[in-house]
């Protein structure tokens, strides 16, 4: 195996890790829900605290990696995952586990600026791939989680599920970063002060194509949070299906999100010649379908519940690897966690409206309407997909005038 791909397969590792929890909690929805009794908009919750402890973090995170390189901080975001997990299963209390996710949203907010700066630098062409590759690593993990947890939960409790789920994550990130190690000094651009990647920082905030790339993509981190909080619930209250069986509807989203990745990533490579925001632009299209099939599900057409579950996987939780490999690529080597961590600042945002959003939606109106809402707010998607296209566009044209 070449050097670049053994980094992939580490770095892919540690996001798988730091994914468990973050993306597999889900899984525990039906459990939670009744070992607390909680509503929808209170279940929603517990995903907006992870999203916004994420949210608040991410851009120092990012900061932190040009700082501070990959290894570093991989390491310490798997300490802190490990340490907040295990806090928040020692009290049986709804209040304490939402603030501590809220705080594990904290230690995971720097690993993906780690694993995309490392790619960027180690993958010099099939970026848009190799990115998939390892955002690849957010769904398996949650389809990790969502097999540990939800089987635990069933033989003991949430308690020890988070315990060992804790486990898990610490083992994958700080053990693929422990191997891991970074291009030689002369392969790779030099440690970069804070205040100059403060100041590079601003700029990238200021440009367009962050700004319209960041909004598209807000609007499918939208999705993707409120398929992973309330697709399983969904089974069990709209489909009448089995504990079983919504597990196994929570976890046919994230085996067809791999897949959707790697595919998204070959598609935006080749076909669209190197084009992320085309290809995030269809994704939304897909989702608009598979929203509306999950809003009609019904006992009678479970197979339908399977399939919308299934294409929201390839379409709502498959754009993350264009995401980051856009950001980067806007970024350059010297910001590219900067700039990954400011986009992944309004993602985490976005992603953490979207839950109790839907929730109380939920509450007041049913699931149906809740996901029938979803669909219209992704087919606004294409207004900042076309305002991106331009961007970027532009951006070419200037770097080709100047190179003359």
């Amino acid at each position: 195996m070449s050097e670049r791909y053994r980094v992939l397969l580490l770095m892919t590792t540690a996001q798988v890790g730091g994914a468990v929890v973050q993306q597999g909690f889900g899984s525990l929805a039906p459990f939670v829900v009744t070992y607390f009794h909680i509503n929808k908009a209170q279940l929603g919750l517990a995903f907006t605290a992870i999203m916004l402890g994420s949210a608040f973090t991410v851009a120092v995170g990012g900061i932190l990696v040009d700082r501070f390189g990959e290894r570093n901080v991989t390491i310490a975001a798997g300490v802190g995952i490990f340490t907040t997990l295990v806090v928040a299963a020692l009290v049986p209390s709804y209040t304490w586990l939402v603030c501590w996710l809220f705080m594990m949203g904290f230690a995971y907010s720097a690993v993906t600026p780690a694993g995309g700066r490392a790619i960027l630098t180690w993958f010099q062409r099939d970026r848009g791939f190799a990115m998939s590759i390892r955002q690849m690593g957010v769904p398996a993990g949650a389809v990790l989680g969502g097999i540990i947890m939800p089987a635990l939960a069933a033989r003991y409790d949430y308690q020890v599920s988070l315990i060992a789920v804790a486990f898990v994550a610490l083992v994958l990130t700080t053990g693929a970063a422990l191997v891991y190690h970074e291009p030689q000094p002369d392969e790779r651009m030099p440690k970069t002060h804070v205040r100059d990647v403060v100041a590079g920082m601003s700029i990238l905030a200021r440009d367009p194509r962050t700004i319209f790339f960041a909004l598209l993509c807000a609007v499918l981190a939208i999705a993707q949070q409120v398929t992973q909080g309330f697709v399983a619930l969904t089974a069990v209250l709209l489909g009448h299906t089995t504990i079983a069986v919504a597990a196994a509807v929570f976890a046919s989203a994230q085996i067809a999100s791999i897949f959707g990745r790697i595919g998204w990533g070959l598609v935006s490579d080749n076909l669209f010649g190197g084009n992320r925001v085309l290809p995030i632009g269809i994704c939304a299209g897909i989702a608009v379908v598979a929203a509306l099939g999950l809003a009609i599900s019904a006992p009678s057409n479970v197979p339908l519940l399977f399939a919308s579950a299934i294409l929201m996987g390839l379409s709502g939780s498959s754009w993350n690897g264009l995401f980051a490999a856009g950001l980067a690529e806007i970024g350059g080597i010297r910001f590219s966690g900067s700039a990954i961590g400011f986009g992944l600042t309004a993602i985490f945002l976005s992603g953490a409206i979207g839950p109790v959003a839907f929730g109380v939606l939920a509450d007041a109106h049913g699931l149906h309407v809740a996901w029938t809402a979803l669909a219209c707010l992704e087919s606004l998607g294409f207004v900042p997909m076309l305002l991106a296209q331009r961007a970027f566009a532009a951006a070419a044209l200037k770097e080709r005038a100047a190179l003359g």
